[in-house]
């Protein structure tokens, strides 16, 4: 899942990197959601996912995730 203002990436180069390696990207967090990719003002996603205990990746750490 991706939320948020990106600096190098769009959201849509996001998801589809994601979906390139077999992932599966969805509209809202859940306990299924392995991770969030978050940029500045990422709002009640990021909140949820901080809440839940998600990993919360910036740009760099999904670059060197992948």
């Amino acid at each position: 899942m991706v939320t948020g203002r990106l600096e190098h990436y769009t959201r849509g180069q996001i998801e589809q990197r994601i979906k390139d390696l077999g992932g599966v990207v969805g509209d809202s967090v859940s306990k299924k959601t392995s991770y969030l990719v978050a940029g500045d003002d990422a709002g009640s996603k990021l909140a949820k996912a901080q809440k839940q205990g998600t990993a919360i990746l910036d740009e760099a750490g999904f670059d060197a995730l992948v």
